[in-house]
Protein backbone atom coordinates (compact mmCIF):
# COMPACT_ATOMS: atom_id res chain seq x y z
CA UNK A 1 0.00 0.00 0.00
CA UNK A 2 2.89 2.41 1.11
CA UNK A 3 5.48 1.34 -1.98
CA UNK A 4 6.87 4.53 -2.87
CA UNK A 5 7.29 8.26 -1.79
CA UNK A 6 6.83 9.18 -5.58
CA UNK A 7 3.59 6.73 -5.81
CA UNK A 8 5.32 5.32 -9.45
CA UNK A 9 3.44 1.91 -9.05
CA UNK A 10 0.12 3.46 -8.37
CA UNK A 11 0.60 5.67 -11.12
CA UNK A 12 1.31 3.17 -13.56
CA UNK A 13 -1.81 1.39 -12.47
CA UNK A 14 -4.19 4.38 -13.03
CA UNK A 15 -2.60 7.16 -15.23
CA UNK A 16 -3.95 7.39 -18.49
CA UNK A 17 -1.03 8.40 -21.58
CA UNK A 18 -0.46 11.95 -21.74
CA UNK A 19 -2.10 13.70 -24.51
CA UNK A 20 -0.90 16.65 -24.76
CA UNK A 21 -3.40 19.94 -24.21
CA UNK A 22 -6.05 17.65 -24.61
CA UNK A 23 -5.18 16.21 -21.09
CA UNK A 24 -7.59 18.70 -19.39
CA UNK A 25 -10.33 17.67 -21.17
CA UNK A 26 -10.10 14.22 -20.46
CA UNK A 27 -8.99 14.66 -16.85
CA UNK A 28 -12.85 16.24 -16.78
CA UNK A 29 -14.41 13.49 -18.60
CA UNK A 30 -12.44 10.82 -15.99
CA UNK A 31 -14.19 13.24 -12.82
CA UNK A 32 -17.82 12.87 -14.53
CA UNK A 33 -17.38 9.08 -14.96
CA UNK A 34 -16.02 8.91 -10.91
CA UNK A 35 -18.76 11.33 -10.08
CA UNK A 36 -22.12 9.81 -11.87
CA UNK A 37 -20.44 6.22 -10.59
CA UNK A 38 -20.28 7.20 -6.88
CA UNK A 39 -23.37 9.68 -6.78
CA UNK A 40 -25.58 7.33 -9.10
CA UNK A 41 -28.07 10.63 -9.16
CA UNK A 42 -31.56 11.19 -9.86
CA UNK A 43 -31.77 14.67 -8.82
CA UNK A 44 -35.72 15.96 -7.76
CA UNK A 45 -36.23 19.55 -6.06
CA UNK A 46 -36.83 18.44 -2.95
CA UNK A 47 -33.06 16.98 -2.47
CA UNK A 48 -32.49 20.78 -2.22
CA UNK A 49 -34.98 21.83 0.14
CA UNK A 50 -33.84 18.79 2.21
CA UNK A 51 -30.03 19.53 2.58
CA UNK A 52 -30.78 22.28 4.66
CA UNK A 53 -33.93 21.49 7.13
CA UNK A 54 -34.50 17.97 8.87
CA UNK A 55 -33.30 14.60 6.27
CA UNK A 56 -36.55 13.20 6.64
CA UNK A 57 -38.26 15.45 4.25
CA UNK A 58 -36.53 14.82 1.26
CA UNK A 59 -38.35 13.30 -1.52
CA UNK A 60 -38.53 9.50 -1.47
CA UNK A 61 -38.17 9.86 -5.89
CA UNK A 62 -34.22 11.12 -5.00
CA UNK A 63 -31.69 8.31 -4.92
CA UNK A 64 -28.19 9.02 -4.13
CA UNK A 65 -25.65 6.34 -2.44
CA UNK A 66 -23.11 9.04 -1.17
CA UNK A 67 -22.86 9.83 2.49
CA UNK A 68 -19.26 7.93 2.33
CA UNK A 69 -17.21 11.17 1.79
CA UNK A 70 -18.79 12.39 5.34
CA UNK A 71 -15.79 14.57 6.17
CA UNK A 72 -13.60 16.47 3.56
CA UNK A 73 -11.56 18.12 6.42
CA UNK A 74 -9.79 14.23 6.31
CA UNK A 75 -8.43 15.02 2.95
CA UNK A 76 -7.41 18.38 3.54
CA UNK A 77 -4.98 17.35 6.42
CA UNK A 78 -3.85 15.00 3.67
CA UNK A 79 -3.22 17.96 1.40
CA UNK A 80 -1.74 20.08 4.20
CA UNK A 81 0.58 16.84 5.24
CA UNK A 82 3.15 17.23 2.66
CA UNK A 83 4.55 20.57 3.79
CA UNK A 84 5.43 18.77 6.45
CA UNK A 85 6.61 15.53 4.77
CA UNK A 86 7.38 16.44 1.25
CA UNK A 87 9.11 13.14 0.25
CA UNK A 88 5.78 11.11 1.29
CA UNK A 89 3.43 10.84 -1.90
CA UNK A 90 0.17 12.18 -1.94
CA UNK A 91 -1.57 9.14 -2.41
CA UNK A 92 0.21 7.60 0.97
CA UNK A 93 -0.96 10.76 2.53
CA UNK A 94 -4.90 10.46 1.27
CA UNK A 95 -4.57 6.24 2.58
CA UNK A 96 -3.32 7.39 6.06
CA UNK A 97 -5.66 10.28 6.53
CA UNK A 98 -8.73 8.11 5.13
CA UNK A 99 -7.40 4.94 6.48
CA UNK A 100 -10.35 3.64 8.98
CA UNK A 101 -12.50 5.02 6.25
CA UNK A 102 -10.68 3.02 3.52
CA UNK A 103 -11.14 -0.46 5.97
CA UNK A 104 -14.65 0.64 7.32
CA UNK A 105 -16.50 -0.43 4.43
CA UNK A 106 -15.24 -4.09 3.79
CA UNK A 107 -15.92 -4.55 8.11
CA UNK A 108 -19.81 -3.57 6.78
CA UNK A 109 -19.51 -5.95 4.01
CA UNK A 110 -18.33 -8.51 6.01
CA UNK A 111 -20.94 -7.88 8.97
CA UNK A 112 -18.17 -6.95 11.72
CA UNK A 113 -19.54 -3.53 12.05
CA UNK A 114 -23.01 -2.28 11.27
CA UNK A 115 -24.76 1.24 10.51
CA UNK A 116 -28.32 2.20 9.96
CA UNK A 117 -29.80 4.84 7.82
CA UNK A 118 -31.99 7.43 9.98
CA UNK A 119 -32.56 10.37 8.25
CA UNK A 120 -32.95 13.19 9.95
CA UNK A 121 -30.59 11.76 12.57
CA UNK A 122 -27.96 15.03 12.38
CA UNK A 123 -28.33 18.07 9.92
CA UNK A 124 -25.30 16.77 8.10
CA UNK A 125 -25.80 12.96 7.77
CA UNK A 126 -28.78 10.23 8.10
CA UNK A 127 -26.04 7.50 8.99
CA UNK A 128 -26.20 6.11 12.95
CA UNK A 129 -23.09 4.48 13.41
CA UNK A 130 -24.09 1.53 15.87
CA UNK A 131 -21.15 -0.73 15.90
CA UNK A 132 -17.61 0.14 14.30
CA UNK A 133 -14.84 -1.07 17.47
CA UNK A 134 -12.54 -2.50 15.12
CA UNK A 135 -12.08 0.65 12.89
CA UNK A 136 -13.12 3.07 15.21
CA UNK A 137 -12.55 2.88 18.39
CA UNK A 138 -9.79 4.75 20.08
CA UNK A 139 -7.45 1.61 20.80
CA UNK A 140 -8.07 -0.03 17.39
CA UNK A 141 -7.05 3.25 15.91
CA UNK A 142 -3.60 3.59 17.69
CA UNK A 143 -2.88 0.20 16.38
CA UNK A 144 -3.72 0.81 12.93
CA UNK A 145 -1.50 4.17 13.39
CA UNK A 146 1.46 1.94 14.30
CA UNK A 147 0.61 -0.46 12.00
CA UNK A 148 0.45 1.96 8.88
CA UNK A 149 3.44 3.91 10.58
CA UNK A 150 5.70 0.67 10.76
CA UNK A 151 4.86 -0.26 7.54
CA UNK A 152 6.09 3.01 5.71
CA UNK A 153 9.16 2.53 8.06
CA UNK A 154 10.22 -0.91 7.21
CA UNK A 155 9.64 -0.14 3.31
CA UNK A 156 11.67 3.49 3.36
CA UNK A 157 13.56 3.84 6.41
CA UNK A 158 12.11 7.17 7.19
CA UNK A 159 11.28 8.10 9.99
CA UNK A 160 9.58 11.28 9.29
CA UNK A 161 7.23 10.12 6.77
CA UNK A 162 6.38 7.30 9.04
CA UNK A 163 5.60 9.17 12.10
CA UNK A 164 3.42 11.74 9.74
CA UNK A 165 1.74 8.72 8.56
CA UNK A 166 0.82 7.51 11.65
CA UNK A 167 -0.11 10.68 12.99
CA UNK A 168 -2.61 11.52 9.97
CA UNK A 169 -3.83 7.58 10.95
CA UNK A 170 -4.51 8.84 14.68
CA UNK A 171 -5.81 12.41 13.20
CA UNK A 172 -9.27 10.43 11.70
CA UNK A 173 -10.69 9.77 15.20
CA UNK A 174 -9.60 13.10 16.58
CA UNK A 175 -11.65 14.74 13.94
CA UNK A 176 -14.25 12.61 14.05
CA UNK A 177 -14.51 13.11 17.92
CA UNK A 178 -15.43 16.95 17.00
CA UNK A 179 -18.48 15.78 14.22
CA UNK A 180 -19.55 13.06 15.51
CA UNK A 181 -23.14 11.85 17.36
CA UNK A 182 -21.32 10.06 21.06
CA UNK A 183 -20.88 6.90 19.09
CA UNK A 184 -16.86 6.46 19.36
CA UNK A 185 -15.71 3.64 21.35
CA UNK A 186 -12.85 4.00 23.16
CA UNK A 187 -11.97 0.73 22.59
CA UNK A 188 -13.97 -2.70 21.30
CA UNK A 189 -17.28 -3.27 23.80
CA UNK A 190 -16.66 0.11 25.74
CA UNK A 191 -20.01 1.44 27.12
CA UNK A 192 -18.21 5.02 26.78
CA UNK A 193 -18.75 6.88 23.50
CA UNK A 194 -17.09 9.77 22.55
CA UNK A 195 -18.52 12.62 19.90
CA UNK A 196 -19.05 16.13 20.54
CA UNK A 197 -21.71 16.40 17.71
CA UNK A 198 -20.55 18.82 15.26
CA UNK A 199 -22.68 17.36 12.93
CA UNK A 200 -25.89 19.01 14.82
CA UNK A 201 -24.78 22.38 13.40
CA UNK A 202 -24.72 22.52 9.34
CA UNK A 203 -22.74 26.13 9.74
CA UNK A 204 -20.67 25.04 11.64
CA UNK A 205 -19.48 21.94 10.08
CA UNK A 206 -19.13 23.85 7.13
CA UNK A 207 -17.19 26.44 8.70
CA UNK A 208 -14.59 23.85 9.87
CA UNK A 209 -14.54 20.98 7.33
CA UNK A 210 -13.83 23.48 4.66
CA UNK A 211 -11.62 25.83 6.08
CA UNK A 212 -9.09 22.21 7.09
CA UNK A 213 -9.65 21.66 3.15
CA UNK A 214 -9.05 25.05 1.85
CA UNK A 215 -5.87 25.22 4.30
CA UNK A 216 -4.98 21.96 3.43
CA UNK A 217 -4.93 22.50 -0.51
CA UNK A 218 -2.77 25.95 0.28
CA UNK A 219 -0.53 23.96 1.78
CA UNK A 220 0.18 21.54 -0.85
CA UNK A 221 0.17 23.98 -3.35
CA UNK A 222 2.70 26.31 -1.26
CA UNK A 223 5.24 22.91 -0.98
CA UNK A 224 5.01 21.69 -4.58
CA UNK A 225 4.65 22.80 -7.94
CA UNK A 226 3.19 20.88 -11.57
CA UNK A 227 6.07 19.99 -13.55
CA UNK A 228 3.53 19.06 -16.71
CA UNK A 229 -0.38 19.45 -17.42
CA UNK A 230 -0.99 16.35 -15.30
CA UNK A 231 0.10 18.23 -12.31
CA UNK A 232 -1.79 20.95 -13.04
CA UNK A 233 -4.90 20.40 -13.98
CA UNK A 234 -5.18 16.44 -12.13
CA UNK A 235 -5.00 18.82 -8.86
CA UNK A 236 -7.21 21.01 -9.87
CA UNK A 237 -9.65 18.36 -11.14
CA UNK A 238 -9.40 16.12 -7.82
CA UNK A 239 -10.25 19.50 -5.95
CA UNK A 240 -13.11 20.29 -7.98
CA UNK A 241 -14.03 16.54 -7.69
CA UNK A 242 -13.84 16.40 -3.81
CA UNK A 243 -16.09 19.60 -3.74
CA UNK A 244 -18.54 18.31 -5.69
CA UNK A 245 -18.80 15.31 -4.09
CA UNK A 246 -18.73 16.65 -0.36
CA UNK A 247 -21.75 19.26 -1.93
CA UNK A 248 -23.63 16.49 -3.53
CA UNK A 249 -23.40 14.70 -0.20
CA UNK A 250 -25.09 17.79 1.52
CA UNK A 251 -27.97 18.11 -0.97
CA UNK A 252 -28.41 14.21 -1.70
CA UNK A 253 -30.97 11.95 -0.47
CA UNK A 254 -29.91 9.09 2.34
CA UNK A 255 -28.63 5.87 0.58
CA UNK A 256 -30.58 3.25 0.02
CA UNK A 257 -28.82 0.36 2.53
CA UNK A 258 -26.01 -0.22 4.84
CA UNK A 259 -25.04 -1.97 1.51
CA UNK A 260 -24.55 0.20 -0.75
CA UNK A 261 -22.87 2.74 1.59
CA UNK A 262 -19.95 -0.28 1.87
CA UNK A 263 -19.53 -0.66 -2.10
CA UNK A 264 -19.79 2.99 -2.87
CA UNK A 265 -17.05 3.02 -0.11
CA UNK A 266 -14.99 1.16 -1.49
CA UNK A 267 -14.49 3.75 -4.19
CA UNK A 268 -12.45 5.88 -2.12
CA UNK A 269 -9.53 3.70 -3.47
CA UNK A 270 -9.77 5.70 -6.57
CA UNK A 271 -9.04 8.66 -4.94
CA UNK A 272 -5.59 7.43 -2.88
CA UNK A 273 -4.61 6.40 -7.01
CA UNK A 274 -5.58 9.56 -8.01
CA UNK A 275 -3.36 11.04 -5.15
CA UNK A 276 -0.50 9.06 -6.47
CA UNK A 277 -0.87 9.72 -9.66
CA UNK A 278 -1.01 13.54 -9.48
CA UNK A 279 2.25 13.74 -7.11
CA UNK A 280 4.40 12.14 -9.63
CA UNK A 281 3.55 14.61 -11.88
CA UNK A 282 4.46 17.48 -9.00
CA UNK A 283 7.94 18.12 -8.13
CA UNK A 284 8.64 19.73 -4.63
CA UNK A 285 9.26 23.97 -4.57
CA UNK A 286 12.78 25.41 -4.51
Amino acid sequence: MLRSEDGAHWARVSAPRRLGTTLPLCHLARAHFLFTTIMQTKRCSSCLSGAWGNRSTIGKSCDIAGDFLMFIGHFGIGFGAKSVAPGVSLGSLFLAAQFIDLLWPTLLLLGFERVRIAPGATHVTPLVFEHYPISHSLLAVLFWALLVGGLYYYIRRERIGAAVLGVLVASHWALDAIVHRPDLPIFPGSSLMIGLNLWSSLPLTLVIEVSLFVIGVWLYIRTTTPIDSIGKWGLWGLILFLLVIYAGNLFGSPPPSSTAIAWVGQLQWLLVLWGYWIDKHRSRQT
